[in-house]
């Protein structure tokens, strides 16, 4: 499940594997069972009687359209897609996350992984072959378990070592593994327990997740850029400090011997100043200007100074009412930050005084290290420079000298964004400002969005990411928490830019009896909250910007998953059902009263699944109830109808999500209409194309036609008028298998009837072929290529009859499938088996 694309596939295999769960009681082993059971369809007890069955559906129909008289109970029934979910305990995931502290950012170049990884990636490190720690490899699911099982489902953190070591030595207890097995198990143990960080923290799913990410997030960029900012001020220092000495020794009174004497510390016991000072030459060089010496020591006292404006890690401007919805103190979440807690109604206008002030601290920090460069490389030009520094601000800070600047951070809930600071928020977004904003949208508020909705009947909500996107500058996150170090690292390209930024963050409360990680998922999974990425940096383009391919099956209106089931004869089948925004509602009790559940007698053709019904048209709808299927604690599937409140809310959840894919290029219209146009144009140019070939085809046929004509009468005529037009040389002919024996006597011409004509003319004396019927085989010409070849069109016509055998000639008109080639009448009249060949060639003549 760490992936989200795939995360409902890998739970079959996640609850198969032995080392995931320790050993366990009856108990455990009985509910283990229960867990692996297929959902089954059930088995109808009793059929119902024509009316009854008539009053329920009528019954049914109007539940659908008030939303009277339905109800279902979200402890007993859960989405069938979900079932598995409903023990979070035994399902690998993301959570709990390894986090770096202090000294952890010293020792490890990455600051957040989650416990799988960190584990994964210790082991490998001393163990990288298959067998090598075999028995640690083997058990490291039950080291994962005993860790969760011992961190307090209330903690948000816990302290890495004093959970990790005590679920080291529990581990080892546990398997009890004696021998020279034991030894090396308990050597791997401290292999590995020494690979492991030794100090951060680890952050369960919680509701404060995103907090403890971004303080982290926050962290690691100002541990990176106070050390940059303290190196770089370093060098700078000792070089500018350095002209300031060589500047001192060109004063007059340099040479003095009392000068002379403090500048030797040690070694002034052993010189006569008075004598070396009247020695020494005074100095010929030019001096510097009063105002450059005053210049470049006000900027070594500020170099100097550098931790007065590295006091804090960020600014964090946080909403009053936030205060309650985490746990301890917002110093304990932003230990090293400048916390400020404004008026709910203000806190935009807030944020904009802070950031002006600590820009302002930075503007003179920044320019104080460019104009410290230029002293060095002695390229500061009064008459330019001393106009520009003194109107240096936070716009002319290139975007890595914004990266080095510890954030202004703005931290509300959506509600009182869109209620109290809309405005001010589009003002701070229009102003250019890189104040980063942190949006918390909590399942109340989810809930509240779809009261308002049910009271007004319904209305689309405004969507705070897609109005931050709209300004075009901001960089925007929409997210939960569920995969940490996407979050953590949307937290840290969207702190080092230029430009105002957005993360819009759902992050339900934890509640008794439901596991927030797998409500979060589904939100996801649902489109009720679709997640995207919104940079302007990534291109000039529109569509470069966005990335929404974190999103499950992306290209899908809504994810399909199989669902393994049993039907009322225990036989195995599976059906692809996908997860719609209805199924995500009903793990919420405000919504409860908006499905309906079916008995089985009762279940007819007319009830059709979530997503097939918003695919219908009205006059194919008005007679159907949409459903969804759900599983109880026995695993018994139901079918739970929806009401018409839920299919509004359906199809403004995916006409969002469809809004997004096209900010993705998923399924854009746009996209789609250029394929179609292409494709046009390519069935016109190639419609064009074979009209042109049809019609230099059809040129072609006339004119062999007319050649053919022309050469048949030519021929007609020869031998109505005995004329050998072929040369061929005297001897005896053959025009029927019959032989004739008797020469052909001169006659004079005379008129024959046209029937004898004809009857001449289907008689062949020589080899022909009718090019026009030809399929270009290759049968002729792999029988003699001199005596068949091919023209233009790739179609066989007769070369040269006497480059050939008659045999030749009758072999290839019986090879030919279009029966074209006519043999006639051999030419040489001592080829051997004439007799037989004849008797072959006459079927073709």
């Amino acid at each position: 499940m760490t992936i989200v694309d795939n995360k409902f596939a890998e739970l079959d295999e996640l609850l198969k594997k032995k080392n995931v769960r320790p050993r366990e009681s009856s108990v455990e082993k009985k509910n283990t069972a229960s867990l692996k059971t297929l959902p089954a369809l059930p088995k109808i007890k009793f059929e119902s009687d024509e009316k009854t069955v008539t009053m329920f559906w009528k019954n049914l129909r109007s539940f659908y359209r008030t939303a009277q008289g339905g109800g279902i109970n979200g402890s007993q029934l859960f989405p069938a897609l979900l079932r598995d979910y409903r023990d979070m305990l035994h399902v690998r995931y993301d959570y709990p996350v390894w986090v770096a502290d202090e000294a952890g950012m010293e020792d490890n170049e990455i600051a957040v992984q989650s416990l799988t990884d960190l584990l994964r990636n210790a082991l490998t490190a001393f163990a990288p072959d298959s067998q090598d720690s075999k028995i640690l490899k083997d058990n490291i699911g039950r080291l994962e378990l005993i860790v969760r099982e011992s961190i307090d489902a209330t903690a948000t953190s816990v302290l890495f070592i004093d959970v990790m070591w005590p679920a080291l030595q529990k581990l080892e207890t546990q398997l009890k593994i004696k021998g020279q097995d034991g030894k090396t198990f308990s050597e791997d143990i401290q292999k590995l327990k020494s690979r492991l960080p030794q100090s951060g923290r680890l952050i369960n799913f919680s509701h404060e997740s995103p907090y403890l990410l971004l303080s982290v997030a926050i962290r690691v960029q100002f541990h990176l850029s106070h050390k940059k900012a303290k190196d770089t001020a370093g060098v700078l220092r000792n070089k500018l400090e350095e002209l300031l000495r060589i500047e001192n020794q060109k004063k007059p009174d340099a040479n003095a011997p009392e000068t002379l004497k403090d500048s030797y510390g040690y070694g002034a016991s052993f010189i006569n100043f008075d004598k070396f000072s009247s020695i020494i030459p005074e100095s010929s060089s030019e001096m510097m200007t009063p105002q450059r010496m005053t210049r470049i020591e006000s900027i070594v006292a500020i170099l100097r100074n550098i931790d007065s404006y590295f006091k804090y890690d960020a600014v964090a401007v946080i909403a009053e009412n936030l205060s309650g919805s985490i746990a301890g103190d917002w110093s304990d979440l932003f230990p090293h930050s400048n916390v400020l807690i404004a008026d709910k109604r203000i806190i935009g206008s807030e944020a904009q005084n802070a950031f002006e002030t600590h820009m302002k601290s930075m503007s003179e920090w920044l320019s104080a290290i460019r104009i410290a460069r230029l002293e060095v490389e002695g390229k500061y030009i009064p008459d330019i420079h001393d106009a520009y520094f003194s109107n240096f601000d936070w716009r002319a800070f290139t975007e890595d000298e914004m990266a080095d600047c510890p954030p202004v951070l703005l931290i509300t809930t959506v509600n009182e964004l869109m209620l109290h600071n809309l405005t001010e928020f589009s003002r701070l977004l229009a102003s250019h400002k890189p104040i980063k904003t942190i949006v918390i949208k909590s399942d109340a508020e989810v809930v509240h969005s779809a009261k308002s909705m049910a009271q007004g009947y319904f209305s689309f909500p405004q969507e705070l990411g897609a109005l931050a996107v709209s300004h075009r500058n901001a960089y925007v996150v929409q997210s939960t928490s569920i995969h940490p170090k996407d979050l953590y690292e949307g937290y840290l390209k969207g702190m080092s830019g230029l430009s105002p930024a957005l993360f819009y963050i759902l992050s339900p409360k934890d509640e008794p009896g439901r596991s927030t990680y797998a409500w979060a998922g589904a939100a996801v999974e649902s489109r009720a909250f679709p997640g995207f990425t919104y940079d302007q940096r990534r291109g000039v383009q529109w569509g470069s910007r966005f990335n929404v391919e974190k999103n499950p099956q992306a290209d899908q209106d809504w994810p399909m998953y199989e669902l393994s089931s049993t039907d009322e004869k225990d036989q195995k089948f599976v059906m692809n059902i996908p997860f719609t925004f209805a199924d995500f509602a009903s793990q919420d009790a405000f919504f409860a009263e908006h499905f309906f559940d079916i008995p089985p007698q009762y279940w007819s053709d007319d009830l059709v699944l979530f997503a097939d019904y918003l695919k219908m048209e009205p006059t194919e709808a008005y007679s159907k109830i949409p459903f969804i299927w759900m599983v109880d604690q026995q695993n018994m599937l139901h079918k739970v109808a929806t009401t018409h409140f839920l299919i509004l809310y359906g199809q403004e959840r995916l006409d969002f999500w469809h809004f997004i894919q096209e900010f993705g290029g998923i399924n854009s219209y746009h996209v789609d209409r250029a394929v179609e146009k292409a494709r046009q144009m390519l069935l016109e140019e190639k419609a064009k194309e074979i009209a042109a070939l049809r019609e230099a085809h059809d040129t072609e046929i006339e004119q062999v036609k007319q050649s053919t004509a022309r050469e048949a009468m030519e021929k007609l005529s020869a031998i109505l008028l005995e004329l050998d037009t072929l040369d061929v040389k005297p001897a005896p002919r053959k025009t029927s298998p019959v032989e004739v024996t008797e020469p052909v006597a001169q006659k004079t011409f005379e008129p024959q009837s046209p029937e004898a004509v004809k009857e001449e003319e289907t008689v062949s004396t020589e080899p022909w072929l009718d090019t026009i019927r030809c399929t270009s085989c290759n049968e002729c010409i792999n029988v003699n290529p001199n005596l068949f070849k091919y023209n233009g069109s790739k179609q066989a016509y007769i070369a040269d009859a006497r480059s050939g055998t008659y045999a030749q000639m009758v072999k290839a008109a019986e090879k030919c499938p279009a029966k074209c080639i006519h043999p006639g009448m051999p030419l040489n009249s001592d080829e051997e088996g004439l007799d037989e060949l004849i008797k072959r060639a006459a079927v073709f003549n």
